[in-house]
């Protein structure tokens, strides 16, 4: 699994008071074919996976494992709190990012990426 680097500029406030900052995220892809990849991203406790594009590419995301309400996903500049078993998606061309904010429970998200016949 590749680790990406947290968000560098992303903090996050314990319970406690104690400004902590965000961890590492982790990717990994299973199948890689011409049309799509799948795999996926394992977002430990106050944890940000940098702000991405899409390019030509949408992308659909199922969150398999997460405390209630812990992640947050921004889809261009909508927000949105998930918990387990939600899905979301992601048009071609557009920035995305989640975060969670569980300080005890690592979320894992699977996702698919399909790949634009123009790519190939």
């Amino acid at each position: 699994m590749n680790i990406l680097p947290g968000d560098s500029k992303a903090k996050f406030t314990s319970q406690n008071g104690e400004v902590i900052q965000a961890r590492p995220t982790q990717a990994a892809a299973a199948f890689d074919d011409d049309r799509f990849v799948s795999g996926v991203v394992v977002l430990p406790p106050l944890s940000k996976k940098p702000t991405e594009n899409t390019s030509v590419c949408t992308q659909v995301f199922v969150v398999q494992k997460a405390q209630e309400k812990s992640v947050c996903v921004t889809v261009s500049d909508r927000n949105f709190t998930l918990s387990e078993g939600d899905h979301f998606w992601v048009p071609v061309n557009t920035y995305y990012s989640m975060q969670n904010f569980s300080e005890e429970i690592e979320a894992r998200l699977a996702f698919v990426l399909i790949k634009s016949p123009d790519s190939n």
